[in-house]
């Protein structure tokens, strides 16, 4: 799971279908007009003098057409480039600075005392910008209103550390407290309810009930799709195992092999057993998967800004403001029910909470794709410790009856995930399959 370079290609795939059907269509046209010459000036053929051709003519007209045929995908691999030129790295800064300054909607009701989100530096190409520099504007509350249902972000324990996720709720919501863990205390807030808006709530142990309809957490205090957090096991396992010894066991630094190696062989079906339950449990209950976010993913130049806008589009469909998305994605409507009538409330125009100084005319020039692009390309690529092991000396190994023990493990997961799927019981069924299905291979 190594970590990728900030720099990505991003292109619209629905833009990228029309203008190839388009294409198509126009080349299929071309071609009824195509003379056997290559040349412009020549006189076109009818379809009477189509049928009397000969072979050695029909070859040349073969050749003909497939002339037309490279020359309109040349044209659509054109225009694609064209349309989606990606901004350049001073625009994603002020695409991201204006982006940020955007004020939330704030739920409870609250007043900004400041609407500046720190300043980014119109220099910064190579977009080290921190979460840090992206801080949500303090703000004063002063009333009470009913707040939105935030989202269960679940995963296997220490599988992304809570620095690096949350910078995705961060840069799309601006809230820079959006996301938390149920098990934290702080002030008001209890599992993740009360206080400031939560927009994502970190789970890590579904099997002691936290998922249960009537368990600690209320399904109705909770939006009714889920976001569950995957990476390969080969690295999840061990970047647990490593978390916990920093934890539990004072480790400073990286985690001895040795430590490891006894680690794995007295525990690894167990570590196993609890990184499939992670997928199993929620699936038993009354939530709904909204997305598998997978760890190589996100953090991948080609996937990467297609899992964020992936992400938005969830979040805005919980009824959070996604201001990256634009105002003609339905931010000033009503967020979307979930099948089980726990749509969330109204939204504020983007424009009422927006900093009249910044041109908000520009930012919108450029399209959702294009402001998704920019705002991934800030992101912080993690590095080192838990996230690639570079710093350990070694890489975290696996017998080779260990790797029999996954491959298993992971068909059988995928057989009953395809079983599921054929009688339509597993949300997102195929895109899990798809990630799981790359990590068997990565075992293999």
């Amino acid at each position: 799971s190594s970590s990728s370079s900030s720099s990505s290609e991003a292109s619209s795939s629905s833009s990228t279908s029309s203008s190839s059907s388009s294409s198509s269509s126009s080349a299929s046209s071309s071609l009824k007009s195509t003379s056997l010459s290559s040349s412009s000036s020549s006189p076109s053929l009818s379809n009477a003098d189509i049928d009397s051709l000969d072979v050695d003519d029909m070859n040349v007209l073969d050749a003909a057409e497939a002339n037309v045929n490279a020359n309109a995908n040349a044209n659509v691999n054109m225009n694609v480039n064209e349309e989606y030129n990606l901004p350049s790295p001073n625009e994603c800064t002020q695409i991201v600075k204006s982006l940020a300054s955007v004020i939330p909607n704030e739920n409870p009701t609250s007043i900004a005392t400041s609407t500046s989100m720190g300043m980014i530096s119109s220099n910064d190409h190579d977009h080290n910008i921190t979460t840090e520099s992206l801080v949500a504007p303090e703000v004063k509350v002063v009333g009470l209103k009913e707040q939105l249902k935030p989202l269960w972000l679940n995963m296997y324990p220490s599988t992304m550390t809570k620095s690096a996720f949350s910078q995705f709720f961060t840069l799309l919501t601006n809230r820079s407290d959006g996301a938390k863990s149920y098990y934290a205390i702080q002030g008001r807030m209890r599992k993740c309810l009360g206080g400031s808006q939560t927009v994502a709530c970190e789970n890590v142990h579904p099997t002691v009930g936290m998922a249960e309809p009537d368990g600690p957490a209320k399904f109705n205090n909770f939006f009714g799709k889920y976001i569950l957090t995957l990476r390969n096991p080969l690295h999840a396992m061990p970047a647990s195992v490593y978390v916990k010894a920093q934890k539990y066991h004072d480790l400073v630094g990286p985690l001895p092999e040795e430590s490891w190696i006894g680690t794995r062989d007295a525990w690894v079906e167990k570590m196993w057993d609890e990184w499939k339950s992670t997928i199993t449990a929620w699936h038993d209950t009354k939530y709904e998967a909204g997305m598998y976010l997978a760890y190589e993913d996100i953090f991948d130049s080609k996937k990467g800004p297609k899992t964020l806008m992936k992400l938005a589009l969830l979040l805005q469909e919980a009824g959070f403001e996604i201001f990256a998305l634009g105002e003609d994605e339905g931010n000033n409507g009503n967020g979307n029910g979930n099948g089980n009538g726990n749509g969330n409330g109204n939204h504020t125009s983007i424009k009422s909470n927006y900093d009249e100084s910044l041109d908000l005319e520009n930012l919108y020039s450029y399209s959702k794709e294009e402001r998704i692009h920019c705002l991934w390309s800030h992101l912080e690529i993690p590095k080192g410790g838990m996230h690639d092991f570079e710093d350990w000396g070694y890489t975290p190994s696996y017998t080779e009856d260990h790797k029999v023990m996954l491959e298993k493990g992971l068909d059988q997961l995928m057989d009953e995930v395809r079983e599921h799927e054929l009688n339509n019981t597993w949300t997102g069924g195929l895109d899990l399959i798809d990630i799981l299905e790359r990590y068997r291979v990565d075992v293999s």
